[in-house]
C-alpha cells in the first residue's frame, strides 16, 4: 500500500513542475517545390504537298485508214467473139472494165462516133495474182481475128508484169511481132471490138479509160 501511495505523489510532483520545458512539435515537412514542366515541344513545320504533276496531253488517235472504195463492175461481157458486148456510140471519155481470169475471154464492142476518135486507151487499174494478161483490137462488129495479128490494130500483153503497157500507161501501139519497134495507132470513127483476157488468176479485174477527141 505504501508503495501505491508514493508512486501517486511521484507522479502529482512530476504534473506539477511549472518550469517543464515545453515539447517541441515536429514541423509539418515541407513539400517540395513544383517540378516545371518541360516546355511544349514545337511541332515540326507541315510538309508541303508537292504541286501535282501535270497530265501528259492526250495523244491524238490516228486519222481512221479510210476504206477503198469498193468498184462496181458491169455484168460480165461477152465471152463470144461474133457476139460482143457493145458499150454504145463514143463521143466523149469513156471506161471498159470489168472482171476476167481463169482463161476467161471478153469481147467489148463499140463505136467511135463519126468526126471523133480515140487518141488513147490508157490501163488505169490491175488486180489479179498473175500481173500479166493480153488484149487485142480488130477493126469490126465481130472479133474475126482470132490470133493472127495481121489482122489487128493494136495488140499485146498488159499489166504490172508486162514491158511496155503498165498501169498509167496508152496501151494504143502496133507492132509486127512482140520483138519489134511499135508504132502509135489511134482509132479513127467506125467499129471495134476489143478482145481482153487473163489465162490464170481468177477474179481478176482491170480498168481501161479510152481518151475521146474531136477531128480538127
Amino acid at each position: 500500500m505504501r508503495k501505491f501511495i508514493f508512486l501517486i505523489l511521484l507522479l502529482l510532483t512530476a504534473c506539477g513542475t511549472s518550469n517543464s520545458e515545453p515539447v517541441m512539435l515536429i514541423s509539418d515537412t515541407p513539400i517540395p517545390p513544383s517540378t516545371p514542366l518541360p516546355a511544349s515541344t514545337a511541332l515540326p513545320a507541315a510538309t508541303s504537298i508537292p504541286p501535282s504533276t501535270p497530265l501528259p496531253a492526250s495523244t491524238a488517235l490516228p486519222a481512221p485508214t479510210a476504206i477503198p472504195k469498193q468498184k462496181i463492175f458491169p455484168d460480165d461481157y461477152s465471152d463470144n467473139p461474133y457476139d460482143p458486148s457493145i458499150i454504145g456510140i463514143l463521143d466523149k471519155n469513156t471506161t471498159i472494165s470489168n472482171i476476167f481470169g481463169d482463161n476467161n475471154r471478153d469481147y467489148v464492142g463499140f463505136t467511135v462516133k463519126e468526126n471523133f476518135f480515140v487518141e488513147s486507151i490508157t490501163l488505169i487499174d490491175y488486180y489479179g495474182q498473175d500481173k500479166i494478161a493480153f488484149f487485142a483490137i480488130q477493126k469490126n462488129d465481130k472479133f474475126t481475128a482470132e490470133d493472127d495479128i495481121t489482122k489487128m490494130l493494136s495488140y499485146g500483153h498488159f499489166g504490172p508484169d508486162s514491158t511496155f503497157n503498165k498501169v498509167g500507161q496508152n496501151i494504143l501501139y502496133y507492132s509486127k511481132n512482140m520483138d519489134s519497134d511499135r508504132e502509135k495507132v489511134i482509132l479513127n470513127s467506125g467499129d471495134y471490138v476489143m478482145r481482153i483476157q487473163q489465162g490464170n488468176s481468177e477474179n481478176a479485174s482491170y480498168e481501161f479509160q479510152l481518151i475521146i477527141k474531136a477531128q480538127k
